[in-house]
C-alpha cells in the first residue's frame, strides 16, 4: 500500500493513471479491440495428395449419368467408335485430347472437377489458383464379355512446379452400348420430341 507520496502528481492519459515521482505507474486502460478474423489453417502440401484421387472418383462416380449411361459408358463407347487407346482430360479447362472426345455430356461434367480442387485448397489454406495444371489420362484396355477396364492417371502441378500423382485408379465400366455421336443420345429433348412424333404416326 502505497501512503504520504511527496510531490504526487496525478495524470491521465487515455484511461491510464500514473503515481509519478516515486516510479510507481498504474494502467487501467483497457487492451484495444483488435477485429476478429477467423484464422486460415496453416497450409500443408501433403494434405493436397488426395485431391487427383477425388477427383478421378468424382468424374466417374453413379452421380454422373446423362441420357443413356454414365460418364464411364460415355467415355468407353467414344473411345471404342474412334479406336483409341488413350486420352487425356485437361481438368482445369474440361476439355478431352483427341477432340474427337468432346461431347456435350463429357464435357458438361468435367466442368465440376475444377470446383474440387479449388474448394479443397481453400479448405487447406491455399489460394484457389495455386493448382495451375490438372489432368487425368485415360488408357483403355481390351473389353471382356461384360465390361471394359478404363485405368486412370491423375495428376496435378502447383504454380511452384511441384506436382501430385496417385496411384493407377481402375474404373470398371459394364458394357452398355449405344452411340455416343448419335444426336439423340446427346440431347435428351430431342429424342424426347422424337418419340413423341413417332407416337402420334400411331394414333
Amino acid at each position: 500500500m502505497v501512503s504520504r507520496l511527496e510531490n504526487q502528481a496525478l495524470e491521465s492519459n487515455n484511461g491510464s493513471l500514473s503515481l509519478l515521482n516515486n516510479g510507481l505507474s498504474i494502467s487501467t486502460a483497457e487492451s484495444p479491440v483488435v477485429g476478429c478474423h477467423l484464422a486460415r489453417p496453416m497450409a500443408k502440401r501433403k494434405n493436397l495428395k488426395g485431391i487427383p484421387h477425388n477427383f478421378t472418383k468424382s468424374f466417374f462416380g453413379t452421380e454422373r449419368y446423362y441420357s443413356r449411361g454414365y460418364m464411364g459408358d460415355w467415355l468407353s463407347n467414344a473411345a471404342r467408335r474412334l479406336n483409341l487407346k488413350e486420352a487425356t482430360l485437361d481438368i482445369m479447362t474440361a476439355t478431352f485430347s483427341p477432340a474427337g472426345l468432346n461431347l456435350h455430356p463429357l464435357n458438361l461434367h468435367a466442368r465440376d472437377l475444377k470446383s474440387i480442387i479449388e474448394k479443397e485448397l481453400i479448405r487447406n489454406g491455399f489460394e484457389p489458383g495455386f493448382i495451375l495444371e490438372a489432368q487425368i489420362k485415360f488408357q483403355f484396355l481390351e473389353s471382356t464379355v461384360y465390361k471394359r477396364t478404363i485405368n486412370c492417371f491423375p495428376y496435378m502441378i502447383d504454380k511452384e512446379g511441384k506436382r501430385y500423382d496417385t496411384d493407377v485408379i481402375s474404373e470398371d465400366v459394364f458394357e452398355i452400348h449405344f452411340d455416343p455421336f448419335d444426336e439423340l443420345n446427346l440431347s435428351p429433348a430431342k429424342q424426347f420430341t422424337f418419340f413423341n412424333r413417332i407416337k402420334k404416326l400411331f394414333r
